[in-house]
């Protein structure tokens, strides 16, 4: 009997905010990765996979931290230079690298 253990996608995303705002730059890379979660979830869902989003908000004695994303415990940019993408920023990861890391992350093949 095949087994039909639910896979997880546990996403970590840490990023800035004071006082419950973010600045214009920070709300759009913001928005961005919102689009890219939600997009995730609705994608892998149909792969019975299980996306939850944990939001760190971190101030500016963490500044280093920046829009880091951890897909399963694994930093994206460690995914992302396994798989070949380069020159990609914390702030700047597109839509499709995300995708990639995480499907990656899974082992499902992206179509």
């Amino acid at each position: 009997m095949a087994s039909s253990k639910t896979k997880h996608l546990d996403i970590i995303w840490m990023h800035f905010q004071i006082d419950n705002v973010t600045s214009t730059q920070l709300g759009k890379s913001s928005a961005q990765i919102r689009f890219a979660i939600n997009e995730l979830k609705h994608e892998l869902n149909n792969f019975g996979v299980i996306v939850h989003l944990t939001e760190i908000y971190i101030d500016k004695t963490r500044i280093s931290d920046l829009n880091k994303i951890y897909l399963n415990g694994v930093l994206i940019e460690g995914l992302l230079s396994a798989a070949g993408t380069e020159d990609k920023k914390d702030e700047d990861i597109p839509l499709s690298a995300i995708k990639k890391a995480a499907y990656q992350m899974l082992g499902l093949d992206l179509c």
